[in-house]
């Protein structure tokens, strides 16, 4: 039969010595636990209560807890208050005015650091927009001298590829700008003779709308005819003019009348196309000079027109049919 091993230990709280079968066992019973664990925290009621002075309003107090150093509740606030400003050593306003100051200083450093830069490696070089003479970093991205003249390159640039006027068989001038062409052509409308007015527009809700008498690039051989986006094939005229010339060459001179150029420029304009209406059985209602008399005379929409004649040849649209003739 199993026979449990017994110890002789003694109790580290009262000193007495007793029996127990596990030798990790340190104290005699339930109580001796607990006066050691309230010694251990300075609450043994037992203990004689020690006499501390307040490190604050320097009161003398008396205590059983031997880290307690404040007398009341009020007196560890305010400790715990100082604790922290030794800590950060300022204010939260003195803070942020500090590192206000930091961020004020480094960005001092910054621009000296950028204009020490630009001075040992800047190069002088032209605007491509207005052709002043500005300074820059040797790069070859940047062709411009300042933010406006870059918005204006950009847009310049979008243009030439959305009309198709910059591709391989098709080299263009960059830098021509209607600054530059006014200058040129000292303001005057190669068209009619007369000059141009720069205040002749305004800006509304955004827009800008432009005049009869404002500048104008004006292609003396259309871009659609095959013209060239150079400064041989490029002139300086009057919004009006340009319109009424339209998508012809120089044939129109200043002794034409508007009302003849623009006649003239409707009857040899090669973008015109006449389109035949039918009605739905096929009976012939009408043949159009363009799509566009179409738009004016009856309302309908003249790019849906055109894609239905194109696309599907003939087609139908607005409750009749169309088609191009040949």
């Amino acid at each position: 039969m199993y026979r449990k091993v017994e110890y002789n230990i003694v109790c580290n709280c009262c000193g007495k010595s007793f029996v127990a079968h596990d030798k990790r066992k340190i104290y005699c019973s339930h109580k001796c636990r607990d006066v050691a664990y309230k010694r251990s925290k300075g609450q043994d009621s037992r203990l004689k209560p020690r006499k501390e002075k307040c490190i604050i309003c320097g009161k003398e107090f008396e205590t059983f807890n031997a880290a307690q150093k404040t007398c009341s509740p009020e007196c560890s606030k305010e400790n715990k208050r100082r604790r922290d400003n030794r800590r950060h050593h300022h204010t939260a306003e003195e803070y942020k005015q500090i590192l206000k100051k930091q961020v004020q200083q480094r960005a001092e450093v910054k621009i000296i650091e950028k204009r020490w830069y630009e001075a040992i490696h800047s190069i002088e070089r032209e605007c491509k927009v207005c052709g002043s003479l500005f300074y820059c970093v040797d790069t070859e991205s940047r062709v411009t001298c300042s933010h406006e003249c870059s918005i204006s390159y950009a847009k310049s640039k979008k243009k030439y590829y959305k009309e198709k006027r910059l591709n391989q068989d098709n080299l263009i001038d960059k830098d021509i700008s209607l600054e530059t062409l006014f200058e040129r052509d000292k303001g005057i409308c190669y068209l009619c003779g007369e000059l141009c007015d720069w205040s002749d527009h305004e800006w509304k809700n955004g827009n800008h709308y432009t005049g009869n008498n404002y500048p104008s690039i004006e292609h003396v051989v259309p871009l659609a005819l095959g013209g060239k986006h150079q400064w041989e094939n490029v002139r300086l005229a009057h919004f009006k003019c340009n319109v009424a010339k339209g998508v012809t060459t120089s044939t129109y001179t200043k002794e034409m009348a508007i009302e003849d150029a623009r006649r003239y420029a409707r009857e040899i304009n090669t973008n015109k196309k006449k389109t035949a209406q039918y009605t739905i059985d096929g009976n012939l209602i009408k043949i159009w000079a363009s799509t566009a008399q179409i738009k004016r005379e009856l309302g309908l929409n003249d790019k849906h027109i055109q894609n239905v004649c194109r696309k599907a040849k003939t087609g139908n649209a607005y409750g009749f049919h169309w088609e191009y003739v040949v």
